[in-house]
């Protein structure tokens, strides 16, 4: 019997388990007082092959083998444990035992007394390695005067087991080689000019009138030892030591006796051998594996003649191919061919399906009740499994297939878990799993909404345990924070790493550990470095997340406003110019990407850095100034919020600067926007007063990290010699990757939208409900009072409508639509039109885009405004946002683009976009007088190519903004079905 005894600690791969025989056998050796070694089948958990044929060995039926146990070594055959070490000293092998025995890489237990004989397999002995010695006499070993005291050596170790040293036998003196004795009159002895210690033997042949060198051997000297080289036709034969002159002679000898190969042929007999590298000498040809010795004179070695007889057969079957080319080309001969062929296959195929037919006569005579009885051993979900796998193939298609709701509940999970492997299950027909549509339609009969539901507490008051409290783990306190940071700093410093800042949240902890280390912000001192710990000239920075902070001052702003010392600014004005610009659906607009989410964000887009970064963007700025006076005739002056959003902009693109031309240099203008924004914090907060302000730890955020920021610039540029400094690298933007537990669930996928985001946390919520803990005692009636379907609905407007026109009550059908806000009433159609300014703008890129491919100077100069022509009252915005680059075009250029802009905007305000929406825009530019742009000459084709390019990028800009709007359309659609998952 064998039992398996684990450790208790659980360590894993320790030789602590034991495999214990009966009591007679352990009787037996606590007598014989032998030691028994025990080896840990953890040791070769590494290989899988070789743990799988431990555990197939080892006949235990109740129990398998695992990492934690351990064999004796007397289930191990003799030859597959090593208990000695060998070494060879002077050409003799020494042997001295090992410590602890150890097992060989292909060991496997095979010795198992007191069992059945047929489980103890007898392991075949090795054969002893045949070496082929290709005609070479075999060596006879002399004995050595040295040999006895090796053995005596090694006897004397064997019985000292505290010892580990090996003896050292006295060096022998090298031999003078000059004095060998030569074999046959027919050697030669050489000596090599410079090299003073190589003495070379040679034997030479004539070949006609060339003279070649068969067999040579060279000896080099140097100061400890003799080495000998044997070549037989330039292909080196051996290596020896020589420790004296028999030794050598008896070399010489060896080589005399050797019969050279003759190879497979002469050189260029079988032609170039592509597949085959083969060796000449001496006009003959030898195979890349020759030994260049043969065992009969005149012969090749078995190796050439494996090759010549290769390459006769593909002569052969080059010259037999020859003739049978003719042949093969043949139509009538290849029609046979392909005729055989298809008659062979439709007979496989007449085969196959016959035995399927068989097989589903077969299947469709047994038993339901002997499918349930065969199955019911499996577990419920397997059996489940399997039923849905039986029901599918029964049926041509699983479109309209219904799947037991446990099962349906399994799939939607499995989905919701990983949904790129759920659908490779599915599309490869691994499992028989519903699509994506049919667990939509099961999820809607699932009560897992939360709220009181009576069903799933009667179900809990059946049987009610309470199994265990876990407690969650407090946050770390400011104390134990600054050690670790501390360690981290001087850990990464030992490894070779300058660590020069630390970055942080806003979190209170985080603040706390500021202050244990004496960072604050005053308004006269600001402190935000401190020494470094491992080096006393440099200074340890203390930094918070920028981005963070951006969206705690957007926050504020948003929520309250803020008082500055040029007046109250909010984001009012900015929300007004956003409602102004989304009026019409095909005008310009001076805003596109500022939307409510940005101005107005929820709990979820607060944590978009992007939607903080747009609300103080130039697009902002131009949209006050577009629309500047109906704002100030709603919310009063905008000089405070366009004063606000301009220093945030610039303080935006000095923080977060990722490119060499953005980034912070000594001296220039992002330097001094810092510097001047960290004054205006001083005079934001004494004109702020007690209210209208930063929160303490936004400003005290602020303060330190635009501090430590200049003077991590200056300790770069003056310390290190670096030219610039990029901003981006102060955020802690790899450690928001790793946010969120629920962003876990959706595996691959780092950025879950909010509709995957509500099913994760419904799906935590539900399955905590409906499955169970295993093993527990909570029985399935709560899992099957969550699946009850909820018939209690009211029918919707669209199915009382029906029914109301379907028996022609007209009058109710009308109080439906006015009880559900769909009236009856046509709104009057409106034709829209662009802001005259956005228009203007929009002419200065027509121009831009036009001289770029004008190559007329006279065409160019029609294109752009004068120099001294005066500004019309439409280049008001352009002249607001220009910074030096932006081309004003000229009157012609303004007319014709505005002629293009009013009739696009009638176009779309009427008809709605459509596949041929082109021609019908063609149809109304028929119907304008179009001005002429250009010279004489050019001026019919240049203007064509404006409305060319105008008309098509307009429609660009239209078609997505439709499109997005489409998608945003959808998308609430969607999160209205699923809003009664919450």
């Amino acid at each position: 019997m064998l039992v398996f005894k684990r450790r208790r600690d659980g360590h894993h791969g320790a030789p602590v388990g034991i495999v214990m025989r009966e009591k007679r056998a352990l009787r037996a050796l606590s007598s014989t007082r032998r030691w028994v070694r025990w080896f840990a089948s953890g040791s070769v958990s590494g290989y899988p092959a070789l743990f799988e044929a431990w555990q197939r060995a080892v006949p235990r039926a109740d129990k398998s083998l695992d990492v934690k146990s351990a064999l004796c070594e007397l289930h191990f055959d003799e030859q597959f444990i090593e208990r000695f070490y060998t070494h060879v000293i002077n050409g003799e092998t020494v042997q001295t035992p090992r410590g602890k025995p150890v097992l060989k890489s292909d060991a496997v237990p095979t010795i198992f007394s007191n069992v059945p004989a047929y489980l103890s397999k007898k392991v075949p002995k090795k054969r002893t390695p045949r070496t082929s010695t290709c005609g070479l006499p075999s060596k006879i070993r002399r004995q050595e005067p040295s040999t006895s005291a090796c053995e005596e050596t090694a006897g004397s170790y064997s019985t000292e087991s505290d010892s580990n040293q090996i003896p050292v036998p006295n060096v022998p003196a090298i031999p003078d080689v000059r004095k060998c004795g030569l074999p046959s009159a027919y050697w030669a002895r050489h000596l090599i000019a410079g090299a003073d210690n190589a003495t070379v033997f040679t034997v030479c042949a004539l070949d006609g009138d060339k003279l070649t060198i068969d067999k040579y051997v060279l000896m080099t000297s140097d100061e400890n030892k003799l080495q000998a080289t044997a070549f037989v036709q330039a292909t080196k034969i051996k290596t020896l030591d020589i420790t004296d002159i028999d030794m050598a002679e008896e070399l010489l000898r060896d080589v005399d006796s050797m019969i050279p190969c003759i190879g497979f042929g002469k050189t260029g007999e079988f032609g170039v051998n592509l597949k085959y590298k083969e060796k000449t000498f001496d006009g003959r040809t030898f195979s890349p594996s020759c030994r260049g010795v043969a065992s009969t004179p005149e012969k090749a070695c078995p190796q050439c003649k494996h090759l010549r007889r290769l390459l006769l057969n593909r002569e052969s079957y080059r010259r037999r191919k020859g003739k049978n080319v003719a042949q093969s080309q043949k139509l009538s001969y290849r029609l046979k061919l392909r005729t055989a062929q298809a008659k062979r296959s439709r007979l496989s195929v007449l085969q196959a399906k016959s035995l399927i037919k068989q097989m589903k006569e077969k299947n469709a005579r047994n038993d339901s009740t002997a499918f349930e009885e065969a199955v019911k051993a499996l577990p419920i979900k397997q059996q489940q499994q399997v039923k849905a796998c039986f029901a599918a193939a029964k049926r041509k298609s699983t479109k309209g297939m219904k799947y037991e709701s446990e099962w349906a509940l399994e799939c939607l999970i499995m989905s919701m878990k990983s949904p790129r492997l759920y659908e490779h299950i599915r599309k490869n027909n691994i499992m028989a799993l519903p699509s994506r549509t049919s667990l939509r339609r099961y999820l809607k009969r699932y009560r897992s909404g939360f709220g009181r539901s009576e069903k799933v507490f009667a179900a809990v008051a059946e049987k009610n345990k309470i199994y265990g409290l876990v407690p969650a783990p407090c946050n770390v306190k400011s104390e134990t924070l600054g050690k670790i940071i501390l360690e981290a700093v001087v850990m990464s410093e030992n490894a070779g790493l300058h660590v020069d800042f630390i970055t942080t949240d806003g979190a209170a902890w985080n603040r706390s550990m500021w202050h244990s280390f004496g960072i604050h912000d005053r308004k006269e001192n600001t402190v935000c470095r401190r020494q470094h710990p491992t080096d006393p000239e440099r200074f340890l920075h203390f930094i918070s997340d920028f981005p963070h902070l951006l969206k705690c001052v957007r926050n504020t702003f948003v929520r309250t406003g803020v008082k500055l010392p040029e007046g109250h600014a909010s984001v009012d004005p900015i929300d007004c110019a956003r409602k102004l610009d989304e009026q019409h659906d095909t005008t310009l607009k001076a805003v596109p990407h500022i939307s409510k989410s940005v101005v107005h964000p929820n709990g979820f887009e607060k944590m978009r850095v992007n939607y903080a970064v747009r609300l103080y963007s130039d697009e902002v700025l131009r949209g006050l100034f577009l629309y500047n006076a109906t704002i100030e005739e709603k919310h009063g002056s905008t000089a405070a919020t366009v004063s606000f959003v301009e220093r945030m902009r610039r303080l935006i693109e000095a923080m977060t600067s990722r490119c060499s031309s953005g980034a912070l240099k000594p001296g220039g203008m992002h330097e001094k926007c810092i510097q001047n924004f960290l004054t205006y914090l001083d005079d934001w907060e004494t004109a702020a007063g007690s209210g209208g302000f930063l929160s303490r730890s936004t400003a005290e955020g602020l303060r330190v990290t635009l501090s430590s920021t200049l003077h991590l610039l200056r300790y770069l540029t003056m310390k290190l010699n670096f030219s610039y400094m990029m901003t981006c690298r102060l955020s802690q933007d790899p450690l928001e990757r790793l946010f969120g537990i629920v962003r876990q669930m959706s595996g691959c996928n780092d950025h879950p939208t909010a509709s995957q985001f509500l099913i994760s946390v419904n799906t935590l919520s539900f399955q905590n409900l409906a499955k169970p803990p295993k093993g527990s005692n909570v029985s399935s009636g709560l899992l099957r009072s969550l699946l009850g379907a909820d018939n209690g609905k009211d029918l919707t407007p669209r199915r009382k409508l029906d029914e109301l026109l379907d028996v022609g009550n007209l009058a109710e059908a009308h109080e439906v639509l006015n009880e559900y806000g769909h009236g009856t009433e046509h709104a009057d159609m409106v034709v829209q039109s662009s802001d005259a300014r956005l228009i203007f703008y929009m002419a200065g890129y027509v121009a831009r885009k036009s001289v770029a491919s004008t190559k007329c100077a006279e065409c160019s100069q029609q294109l752009l405004q004068g120099e001294n022509d005066p500004s019309p009252a439409a280049a008001s915005l352009t002249a607001a946002v220009d910074r030096g680059g932006l081309l004003y075009p000229s009157v012609k250029l303004n007319e014709l683009v505005t002629t293009l802009e009013n009739t696009f905007t009638h176009c779309f305000s009427v008809t709605e976009v459509k596949p041929d929406s082109i021609m019908d825009l063609v149809s109304f530019l028929q119907l304008r007088k179009l001005t002429l742009v250009g010279c004489p000459d050019h001026s019919m084709s240049l203007t064509n190519k404006i409305i060319k390019f105008y008309v098509l990028t307009r429609l660009h800009f239209h078609v997505k903004a439709q499109n997005s709007k489409r998608n945003a359309k959808q998308e609430r659609m969607k999160l209205l079905k699923l809003r009664r998952v919450l």
